[in-house]
């Protein structure tokens, strides 16, 4: 998962360089508006973490696509 996270990722996320960047810049934006405000909002996350995560993710997702698999929906 790491390599394919970081050294392989360019094979597998599908999309040029250009539209990953831009789609992990607006999700980063998204994931700060959506933070709690006031005296417990926990601060801004780096653009390179939800970067990251969101890399995590996209990998995750393929491999259930593999499968055949879906991501469970829940109610809410």
């Amino acid at each position: 998962m790491v390599k394919a996270t970081r050294r392989g990722f360019p094979a597998v996320r599908a999309v040029p360089v250009g539209v990953w960047d831009g789609f992990a810049l607006l999700l980063t934006a998204r994931v700060h508006l959506i933070q709690p405000a006031g005296d417990e909002a926990p601060g801004l996350l780096a653009g390179e973490v939800v970067d990251g995560l969101t890399r995590f993710g996209w990998v995750l997702r393929l491999v259930d696509d593999r499968y055949g698999l879906e991501p469970e929906r829940t109610a809410g």
